[in-house]
């Protein structure tokens, strides 16, 4: 689990990301395709393991934006 230097880094990521999401279908289903869907279950596994809440709530946001693409 990054430190909180890097989870500040990971937040703002998560965070550019979303905005990209939210501007059209296209930006979506590339992120889909490049696998997007994976590595933030990923991320919210090892959260949970580690019982780290930090990035979460943007993980949970992205993920649902990008579900049915």
């Amino acid at each position: 689990m990054p430190g909180a230097r890097s989870m500040r880094r990971v937040i703002k990521t998560l965070q550019k990301l979303e905005a990209l999401a939210v501007e059209n279908e296209r930006n979506r289903v590339q992120m889909v395709e490049a696998g997007l869907g994976n590595a933030l279950v990923s991320f919210l596994v090892s959260c949970h393991r580690k019982r780290e809440m930090n990035g979460m709530e943007e993980c949970v946001s992205l993920l649902y934006l990008v579900r049915g693409s």
